[in-house]
Parts: C-alpha cells; sequence; structure tokens
C-alpha cells in the first residue's frame, strides 16, 4: 500500500485496524478492518468530474480523495477489495460492507445470483435484505426456509448483524446497460415489490414468507 494511501473508516475517517484471518483465511474482524480506500495527500490523479460539483465533494472530503473503493489491509501491506462505499449497511451502530454478506450467501447453492442492500429499520440505521435469482431453474416455490437457516448457522464467518432480515426472490435482477446490478432501485423498493419475500426477524429462528408490503414501523 503506498504510503499516501490508507484505509479510512468512512464514518469517524480514523485509520482501520489490520485485517485478522482465521485458519482457513477467512477475515475475522471485517466490521472493523474494512474501510475505504482515501488518498490523504490529495486529489492525486483526479481531474474531478465534468458539470457535477456535488459528485466532486463526494470524492474530495478534508482535502483527501476518497476513491469510493472499499477494503481492509492485512499485516503485510496487501489490500483487498472490498466492494463499493454505496454498500455500506449501518446496523445497531455498526458499518458492515456488503460484499462480504453477498460471497457468503452465494454459497448456498441455490443461488445463482445475489445482491444485498440495506433497507430502513424502524428504529435506527438498517435492516439487512438480499435478493436474490435461484439456480438450475429453480423458483421462488422451491425455495425452502427451513434449508436456508440451517445453512445460515453453518456459516461461521457470518456475523448475527450480518445476517439478512428479508430474503426477496426474484426472476431477476434490474441491471444497468453495462451489467451491473442496479441496488439503488432494489434497496428503494425494499419489501414493496411484487416478487415473493421471505422475513426473518430478530428473536426469530426461521423465515415465513411475508404477507404485508409495509415494513415494520
Amino acid at each position: 500500500l503506498p504510503e499516501s494511501v490508507r484505509v479510512l473508516n468512512p464514518q469517524t475517517g480514523e485509520v482501520c485496524p489490520v485485517a485478522e484471518f482465521d485458519s482457513a483465511g477467512r477475515i475475522t474482524n471485517a466490521d472493523d478492518a474494512t474501510g475505504e480506500l482515501v488518498n490523504v495527500s490529495g486529489a492525486g490523479a483526479f481531474a474531478g468530474y465534468y458539470g457535477d460539483a456535488d459528485a466532486d465533494s463526494e470524492r474530495m472530503r478534508g482535502g483527501m480523495y476518497w476513491s469510493g473503493d472499499l477494503g481492509f489491509c492485512d499485516a503485510d501491506g496487501f489490500v483487498y477489495f472490498a466492494g463499493r462505499s454505496s454498500g455500506w449497511l449501518r446496523v445497531d451502530g455498526e458499518n458492515l460492507g456488503t460484499a462480504p454478506i453477498e460471497h457468503i450467501l452465494l454459497r448456498y447453492p441455490e443461488f445463482a445470483q445475489v445482491s444485498v442492500y440495506g433497507v430502513p429499520d424502524g428504529d435506527v440505521g438498517d435492516l439487512v435484505m438480499a435478493a436474490v435469482v435461484m439456480s438450475n431453474g429453480s423458483t421462488a416455490a422451491d425455495f425452502d426456509p427451513a434449508e436456508f437457516t440451517r445453512f445460515l448457522c453453518a456459516q461461521q464467518d457470518l456475523g448475527p448483524k450480518q445476517r439478512p432480515t428479508f430474503i426477496r426472490i426474484a426472476d431477476e435482477l434490474p441491471r444497468t446497460a453495462t451489467f451491473k446490478i442496479v441496488t439503488r432501485t432494489l434497496s428503494a423498493e425494499g419489501v414493496d415489490c411484487s416478487d415473493p419475500v421471505w422475513v426473518c426477524d430478530r428473536g426469530e429462528t426461521q423465515f415465513c414468507l411475508l404477507e404485508t408490503t409495509t415494513l415494520r414501523s
């Protein structure tokens, strides 16, 4: 990692701690170690966005260039990419990256595509929601909530606050012309969508089909 680049917590501006890994090579402190890659020496090669002062101010804050890229750094100075800053969630007062949660959910053999994002918590912050596309031609009717719950419980690197509250089962995910998933659309729709949504709220042990399209207040 160049001396001018730091991995900073986007909320506090503090340097994130070095990543720690278990014997299987899985990061064990992703919540604390994951931050945004920042050029603390200034703009560098960044010349600004044409006619978009708001975008410029988003990138240049406090005289530093905030790249929008998330990552974590190991003890040897190697940086691991962990997604984009738009993929941050705030759950129970903690910052969570969506990319690590997506990687875990993609281990489930019945899921071909996964997009994780936040929906508003009625109390404060976000609830974790995932929109998924089933694999091998399966449909929403083939989703087995008990099997999926057992899968989640078996994932040792999935923290309690990373567990999804909502699972939306879609035929396809909205994408841009370059095939990037439009997460902001999914997040804006929340549970108010035409797809079936399963919910496992705090204190519950298994996912149930959501029968209302209104988030808890």
